[in-house]
């Protein structure tokens, strides 16, 4: 801080803190940006910082490696600078709403309580003016991450039917655990399946590999290696949380392994043994021979209701599931689906092709 002293807040600044340099953003305290995302090189930002920075700023910065040294030079020039883990500050946000309906034992609105169709509801709060501009500020904050959210969510489905993702992203998609914002994380860190000959080679770029210690008269292997793609070994190791609950065969395999590991290092386990499944259907482009059909087609519904007709390539979605059961190889005998209390109808084999031509063709 600046000053023991506090004043009142001016403008709120926004970091996004690289290597060697820093892209800072501004808004004052109605939420008016003040300042459009500027990429400041981090040699020049002392100079840069007390030029444009007043006692009355905060500012916040995402928590990297280099974060506190970035504290070290800039909270002496403003009222506060605040280190956040960018993955919690939804959640901060509606913790502090919720305490907030706490303190004063109201009750939360029906439905999703954070979203703008209750946002009357939160204005007329008998609560202080310190309590409401917090209240203020924090809805605001979802309501940004929220739209930057789903306008992520918009772009992953659209990449996801473009080439060369569209033709990728099926056979990961058939995997237990693997939904389509993680089959294309996981594509997204591979890239090219076929820079990697062997499925070890693949385990060792995401780091899974286990370590080796050889001293010349010892040779033992030990943890991991951490080495590699960080978010390919964290999807995957959600991806394998997700499997072992849902597919009878990870379940039994992560219980197997449970019997002689504890159950962090059973689920990396898991974790490794899936990314060497990914490496076999992504260089064979052939389905999961543990693949359940009626889960994949399940998914597969799903995929296509969150794409637009023109994504599923003017195919209904009945249609869209049954082309991709086709590339798969996978359920030619399956005519229903099961979803809640009622079977859903896939499209023949005989329709889809005679809107396609024959999926494995081009695969």
């Amino acid at each position: 801080m600046n000053s023991s002293i506090s004043v009142p807040i001016e403008r709120y600044w926004g970091i996004d803190l690289h290597k060697h340099y820093l892209v800072v953003g501004g808004v004052n305290a109605k939420q008016e940006i003040v300042l459009s995302p500027r990429r400041v090189d981090l040699d020049v930002w002392p100079k840069w910082a007390q030029a444009q920075l007043t006692p009355a700023d905060v500012v916040v910065v995402e928590a990297t490696t280099n974060a506190w040294d970035f504290y070290d030079v800039t909270s002496p020039l403003v009222q506060r600078v605040v280190v956040a883990n960018a993955a919690k500050i939804a959640l901060i946000a509606k913790n502090r709403l919720q305490s907030l309906l706490h303190r004063h034992h109201l009750v939360l609105p029906s439905g999703h309580p954070f979203t703008a169709i209750h946002r009357a509801w939160w204005d007329t709060l008998p609560v202080s003016p310190t309590e409401r501009l917090h209240l203020k500020h924090d809805l605001a904050t979802l309501a940004q991450l929220n739209t930057q959210v789903a306008e992520i969510d918009d772009e992953v489905q659209r990449v996801s039917c473009v080439v060369p993702w569209s033709k990728r992203v099926t056979y990961l998609i058939q995997l237990p655990g693997i939904g389509l914002i993680t089959a294309m994380t996981i594509l997204s860190a591979i890239g090219d399946i076929t820079r990697f000959e062997h499925a070890k080679e693949l385990v060792g770029y995401a780091g899974l590999g286990a370590s080796v210690h050889d001293s010349g008269q010892t040779h033992r292997t030990g943890r991991i290696t951490k080495q590699g793609r960080k978010e390919l070994r964290t999807a995957l190791a959600e991806a394998a949380w997700s499997a072992v609950e849902y597919s009878g065969f990870w379940k039994a395999e992560f219980e197997r392994l449970g019997r002689r590991l504890d159950q962090m290092k059973a689920i990396v386990a898991i974790a490794r043994k899936l990314l060497v499944v990914i490496w076999h259907v992504l260089t064979a482009q052939v389905a999961d021979r543990h693949a359940d059909v009626q889960q994949v087609a399940t998914k597969l519904m799903r995929w296509s209701w969150s794409l637009t007709e023109a994504q599923r390539g003017g195919l209904t979605s009945r249609q869209f599931i049954r082309y991709q059961l086709v590339r798969l190889q996978l359920g030619d005998d399956l005519t229903h689906l099961r979803y809640g209390n009622m079977p859903r109808r896939i499209a023949s084999i005989e329709e889809v092709l005679s809107l396609k031509p024959e999926p494995r063709r081009d695969a």
